[in-house]
């Protein structure tokens, strides 16, 4: 099963991938300055969704922005409802996926956000509570315990941030380190399947995926 599922992801990121080299190489530029790139993470995530729907079954459900509610409890014990916004969601028969980009602009930062998006997620799967109200939205309520639960980190990064390549340093970005990371940080709690991060358009834009599996649902 995980092997049939970490291809199917490296497949869609692959089309993915070619789809942004298509539209770039038409002339079509997305980016408003003309000295600085900045391409919005929606893009990922709807391009994304569409390359995995394009192989998958006519069943194969794809949604952006999810809402799920989620409580909070403050330092005196004050319960708090909150709601947090996944930024793409796949049910691909009993695989779900939970989806969260980011452009890694501001490197550090970006990084730091995207790792505490997983966390996030990680914290709603142990929420017992928030879990069941969540669990009864899937299709199958009858056989909820079949569902196997993934997460899809997905994230951009131009390898210079200007235009004039020879005005700035081009930014490094060890994906292999990120993803390592991100596991250390939540061990036990997921399990990392597969990560890829491909240059695309020109050799100057990379876009990188990691998949994990989410245990603790």
């Amino acid at each position: 099963m995980e092997t049939n599922i970490t291809d199917k992801v490296q497949s869609a990121f692959n089309t993915t991938c070619k789809e942004y080299d298509r539209i770039f190489n038409t002339g079509f530029e997305p980016w408003a300055n003309d000295e600085r790139y900045s391409i919005h993470e929606t893009n990922q995530v709807m391009n994304f969704m569409k390359s995995y729907k394009s192989s998958a079954d006519d069943g194969c459900i794809t949604w952006a922005e999810l809402s799920v509610p989620y409580v909070t409890i403050d330092n005196n014990g004050v319960e708090h409802k909150k709601t947090n916004h996944l930024d793409g969601f796949i049910i691909d028969g009993y695989n779900v996926f939970f989806i969260e980009a980011k452009r890694f602009s501001r490197k550090n930062k970006k990084i730091d956000e995207l790792g505490n998006d997983l966390s996030a997620i990680i914290d709603f799967g142990k929420d017992g509570a928030a879990k069941e109200q969540f669990m009864n939205r899937l299709p199958d309520k009858a056989n909820k315990q079949n569902y196997n639960f993934y997460c899809i980190l997905l994230a951009d990064v131009w390898n210079y941030r200007n235009k004039r390549k020879n005005e700035t340093k081009r930014i490094e970005i060890d994906w292999k380190k990120i993803v390592k990371d991100y596991t250390n940080n939540n061990s036990g709690n997921i399990t990392y399947l597969k990560r890829d991060i491909k240059e695309v358009y020109d050799s100057n834009y990379n876009l990188a995926y990691a998949l994990f599996h989410l245990n603790c649902f």
